[in-house]
């Protein structure tokens, strides 16, 4: 017969005993073995963000040998060849014909100018023309004062 002893703190038979420490001896193994597998996980996690910082510094550490370096600095001077100029001629007249022979001697005078100065007349293009009647407007509404 099982004699209860008085000092033990189980109650029960022995086997409820066994028992206990058993499962608490699996949840103590389980316990540990997260932890082991804890620090694995940051251990490898920490060799790996050292290996990705040598990526940019492979071949710093070795010696260069049978290489030339050289180094040098350079100046480039040039003339420019190249002119943009846009202007506009204006002239308000009381004829289409009158406003056209104004702008027309005004223009040519300013060709004539860039001409003398050196630039071809591949250089030179127009590239907008524009003629609009003038209105005026008052109570009665838009008129043309022509």
């Amino acid at each position: 017969m099982n004699q209860m002893n008085p000092n033990d703190q189980h109650s029960g038979e022995t086997g409820d005993c066994c028992n206990a420490h058993a499962r608490s001896g699996k949840g103590n193994l389980i316990k540990a073995l997260i932890a082991v597998a804890v620090l694995l996980a940051v251990f490898l996690f920490i060799q790996s963000i050292a290996r990705i910082k040598t990526i940019g510094t492979i071949g710093r550490g070795i010696v260069a040998q049978n290489t030339i370096t050289v180094s040098g600095d350079g100046d480039a001077y040039a003339v420019p060849d190249i002119a943009t100029v846009d202007f506009d001629v204006m002239v308000e007249s009381s004829t289409v014909a009158d406003a056209q022979n104004s702008v027309t001697k005004k223009t040519n005078d300013i060709i004539a100018y860039l001409k003398s100065a050196g630039i071809d007349d591949k250089d030179i293009k127009t590239v907008n023309y524009n003629i609009s009647p003038r209105y005026e407007y008052n109570t009665k509404g838009m008129i043309c004062p022509a």
